[in-house]
């Protein structure tokens, strides 16, 4: 009873600091423009080789996605759903979702390159819009589908395997990618079953592969920093999987995955200390959802 009294405390004080935290964040924004993503610096990439500049920008654009869709679940405050409301609009203005490092602008369809951070965009702008389905307008809601569906999902499923190298990769860039792009078909697609089961077909198929890049001791060869960013979407789409078939499909539930579900606790050496190899760091730090969930 002890540690389980602990263990609640501990949950409770956390999510209080985490609303603590999304507040001050939304507040310290709600008067800050965001910024451009001028061509110039989609350019520089290219001419001089520097992804930062762009990076910075495109991802505080996420941030402040991440934090009002957030304030706005947390909280329901209409300034906040305002703000998202903007921040939305202007997200699916961008030319294209995808970082300048990752496409090839030879090609005919460059702005709806489908990479890492394209399917991490369309799948928060859904499932916000998802959550917020009975407080966001319906012109935001649409905007939101047109713009996933036209940039990520027709993209990937009109395309016949590969779409692209990271489909059939045994790394992160597969969990990341097809867990996103999955996530987002169960929101959009949910009264479709038919056609969601067939998206989802193709999304297991690659997820075998990022399994396999796993050693039979269950070591992620990227280490600790990348089996956390990679097993994060893995264990999503494994959730909603799990939810619509009443846990008949169930990617989690494998005795041979379970070693690599063990890998992240393995890596902690105390004093905050993590084990290190290839670019991870030694100072890494466990996710609380992803850890509670796979616990």
């Amino acid at each position: 009873m002890k540690l389980k009294t602990i263990h609640n405390t501990w949950i409770t004080n956390y999510l209080k600091e985490y609303e603590q935290t999304i507040q001050k964040e939304a507040d310290r924004f709600v008067t800050q423009p965001m910024q451009k993503i001028t061509q110039e610096l989609y350019d520089r990439y290219e001419k001089t080789g520097d992804r930062s500049a762009f990076e910075e920008v495109y991802f505080t654009r996420r941030r402040f996605l991440a934090v009002y869709g957030m304030a706005s679940l947390l909280f329901h405050q209409e300034r906040d759903l305002h703000k998202l409301s903007e921040i939305i609009e202007i997200i699916c203005s961008e030319e294209c979702w995808a970082l300048p490092a990752h496409v090839d602008r030879k090609v005919p369809d460059w702005k709806h390159t489908v990479e890492l951070y394209a399917s991490e965009t369309a799948q928060a702008l859904t499932e916000i819009t998802y959550l917020l389905k009975q407080e966001l307008s319906s012109e935001v809601k649409e905007m939101v589908q047109q713009n996933v569906e036209e940039r990520v999902l027709h993209p990937f499923f009109d395309s016949q395997p590969p779409y692209a190298w990271w489909e059939e990769t045994e790394m992160n860039w597969c969990a990341v990618c097809a867990g996103s792009i999955g996530n987002t078909a169960f929101y959009l697609y949910e009264n479709q079953p038919q056609y969601l089961d067939q998206c989802l077909e193709r999304i297991n198929l690659a997820l075998e592969h990022y399994r396999n890049g796993f050693t039979s001791d269950g070591a992620c060869m990227e280490g600790l920093d990348y089996w956390t960013y990679g097993m994060t979407y893995y264990a999503m789409i494994a959730q909603y999987q799990a939810q619509v078939t009443n846990g008949r499909k169930d990617l989690l539930r494998n005795p041979a995955l379970r070693p690599v579900l063990e890998f992240q606790q393995k890596c902690y050496l105390g004093k905050k200390q993590t084990l290190s190899f290839s670019d991870g760091s030694n100072h890494s730090r466990f996710r609380p959802g992803l850890t509670l969930y796979l616990k």
